[in-house]
C-alpha cells in the first residue's frame, strides 16, 4: 500500500484474496514471508536471510486461529529471516495494557500469549499486547506498545546477521 494506491487499497486486496470462514494465521504468515523473501518460498530456513532493511508486520486480529501447528512452523522458520511481528488482539488478555481488561482470568488470546514466547527461534520475532479497542490509548502510548521489543529485536537481528 502506498500513497498512490491507499483510498482502494483493501477492496483490491479483499477481491483478490477473498475473505475465508476462518482465520489462518499461519497462511498469513506464509504470505508475508513469500512477499519479502520469495527465495525462500515461505518454507523452513536454515540459514538467516540478511537484508539490508527490516520487515516489521502489525498483525491485528480479534480471535484465535485455525492453523496452530503452521503458525508455530511459520514463526519459527521466519526467525532466520529479518522480519519482526507485532501482534496486537482486540479484546481481553493477560497481556492486555488496560488494567481492568487484565484482572479477567481468562484471557481472548491465550495461542497468542505463546506465540510472544515460543522456543524454538534464532532470534525473538514476535511480540504481543491486547487492547479493549484500538481508539482506546493516545497516538503516543500505542506507539510506545508496538515499539515494545521492536529496538531490542533490531539489535539481535544484527547481532545475528539478519539485518545489515
Amino acid at each position: 500500500m502506498g500513497l498512490s494506491n491507499w483510498s482502494n487499497y483493501i477492496e483490491r486486496i479483499i477481491d483478490k484474496h477473498p475473505l475465508e470462514g476462518d482465520t489462518r494465521y499461519g497462511a498469513a504468515l506464509e504470505t508475508v514471508r513469500r512477499h519479502y523473501f520469495p527465495d525462500g518460498g515461505g518454507g523452513e530456513r536454515k540459514a538467516a536471510v540478511k537484508a539490508e532493511v527490516p520487515v516489521y508486520v502489525m498483525f491485528v486480529t480479534d480471535g484465535s486461529t485455525s492453523d496452530k501447528p503452521l503458525t508455530e512452523r511459520q514463526l519459527r522458520w521466519a526467525s532466520r529471516e529479518p522480519i519482526f511481528w507485532q501482534f496486537m488482539g482486540i479484546g481481553k488478555g493477560r497481556k492486555s495494557k488496560a488494567r481492568a481488561l487484565a484482572n479477567f482470568a481468562d484471557s481472548d488470546f491465550p495461542f497468542l500469549e505463546k506465540l510472544d514466547e515460543l522456543d524454538g527461534r534464532l532470534v525473538d520475532n514476535a511480540d504481543f499486547f491486547s487492547v479493549a479497542s484500538p481508539d482506546e490509548h493516545s497516538d503516543g502510548a500505542l506507539y510506545d506498545l508496538l515499539m515494545n521489543e521492536y529496538p531490542q529485536w533490531v539489535k539481535e537481528a544484527r547481532q545475528r546477521g539478519l539485518i545489515a
